[in-house]
């Protein structure tokens, strides 16, 4: 099964001016958005495949609880 990554922790400087961090906001907006029109639709393919495996897996991994605890004890 795939796993996504986790998120990666990126230290800032903190010697930004305000202009200077909204233009690094603008900017990876405008790298999403790009993303997003490139690869877009392979992406959600890609999430739909995913999410298909997952259940598939889960499918065969069986309810692990399906038998009743409040059966009585045999002693």
């Amino acid at each position: 099964m795939t796993q996504i990554p986790q998120p990666f922790t990126l230290t800032l400087p903190s010697t930004w001016t305000p202009e200077q961090a909204w233009f690094v906001h603008t900017l990876l907006e405008d790298l999403i958005d790009q993303i997003e029109a490139h690869y877009g639709p392979a992406v959600q393919q890609w999430l739909g495949d995913l999410a298909a495996e997952e259940e598939a897996f889960r499918a065969r991994q069986g309810d692990l609880f399906e038998s009743d605890f409040n059966d009585p004890l045999p002693f």
